[in-house]
C-alpha cells in the first residue's frame, strides 16, 4: 500500500517536495442517518506524509516501504505540521497506537 510521489522540484536548493502514504489508519465514524440510525461506522483511510527531500536521492516505492513497515516510527517524523492537528490516534477503542 505505501507509495511515494515528488510533486515539486526546487532545483535551485537541490531539494523535492515528496508525498506518499503508509500503513492504513482505522477511522471511526458517528452516523445519525434513515438507514440504520445511530451507529458508528469503522473504515480505513490513508495514513498522509510530506516531507522534503534530497533532489539526487529520490525516493522509489520500494525505499519508502521499507522506511514505512520496517520502522513507522521513524516515518510519523515524516507527516506536516496539520497532520497532528487534525487527527487523534486512538488508544482506548482498541486499535494500536
Amino acid at each position: 500500500m505505501a507509495l511515494v510521489a515528488d510533486v515539486l522540484t526546487n532545483a535551485e536548493i537541490g531539494s523535492v517536495l515528496e508525498v506518499a502514504v503508509g500503513i492504513p489508519h482505522r477511522i471511526y465514524v458517528a452516523l445519525n442517518d434513515k438507514q440504520g440510525g445511530k451507529r458508528i461506522a469503522v473504515g480505513y483511510t490513508f495514513n498522509y506524509y510530506e516531507f522534503e527531500h534530497l533532489m539526487n536521492d529520490r525516493l522509489t516505492d520500494e525505499q519508502w516501504k521499507a522506511m514505512v513497515y520496517d520502522n513507522e516510527n521513524e516515518a510519523a517524523k515524516r507527516k506536516p505540521e496539520w497532520y497532528f492537528d487534525s487527527t487523534i490516534e486512538a488508544s482506548g477503542f482498541g486499535g494500536k497506537k
